[in-house]
């Protein structure tokens, strides 16, 4: 059996009519950031939404998070579900 690195092009297209799901955990969200940024500066908009399923251990383990909330303000179409598996009090007050 051979074992290779991921390889190939991903390019989800910033316009179109099929949702885009992107599944990420801790850390591992910083390159799908880069996709709902695209959709943002593209001129078109996007029909369609994209999934954004993250999980991390908190808010204080959440990387890049208000970067993801500015995007979620300004795109229409982001769904963005966040699960923490070491919620704090404020964390489930904020219902994550």
């Amino acid at each position: 059996m051979l074992i290779e690195a991921p390889s190939g092009v991903f390019t989800p297209p910033v316009d179109g009519a099929r949702p885009v799901p992107l599944i990420a955990n801790g850390i591992g969200i910083t390159p799908f950031v880069w996709y709902p940024e695209a959709v943002a500066a593209a001129p078109s908009g996007r029909a369609a939404p994209i999934y954004l399923l993250h999980g991390c251990r908190g808010r204080h383990d959440h990387p890049l998070s208000d970067r993801v909330d500015r995007l979620a303000r300004n795109i229409a179409g982001l769904r963005r579900i966040t699960a923490y598996s070491r919620p704090e009090a404020h964390d489930l007050e904020a219902q994550r």
